[in-house]
């Protein structure tokens, strides 16, 4: 199909075209939660993140000058692109390099107890 077919089928079914739209977003929405409940089943501490995120994103709603005019589906796409990166990232190790991040994090936590240590042993 073309852009301009497609642009054609929105413009005659635009009912039928936010039908598919919402159910494919539902299915997104729909795969993401299940994935976070079989994930964190064991280890339910580590959704505390994702009630950050939320919070961030309530308090942003809350002192917005204009709430009226946030592009939600734009919010939800920048969430949703940091956890499909956070993913890739974390969970593959082609990707990640697991062994560079824990080297990483040593070496963090070595200069961060050298900076915070006082400077002389009274």
């Amino acid at each position: 199909m073309t852009d301009k077919t497609l642009t054609n089928m929105n413009k005659s079914m635009p009912i039928v075209m936010s039908l598919i739209s919402l159910c494919l977003y539902l299915a997104i929405l729909a795969g993401v939660i299940i994935f976070l409940i079989i994930d964190s089943k064991d280890e339910p501490e580590r959704l505390t993140s994702a009630a950050g995120v939320l919070a961030f994103v309530f308090i942003g709603f809350i002192f917005s000058a204009h709430p009226d005019k946030i592009r939600w589906r734009h919010v939800f796409w920048g969430i949703g692109l940091e956890f499909t990166l956070g993913l890739l990232v974390l969970r593959w190790e082609v990707i990640s390099g697991r062994r560079n991040f824990t080297d990483f994090f040593k070496f963090s936590s070595r200069d961060s107890v050298l900076l915070t240590s006082p400077l002389d042993d009274e």
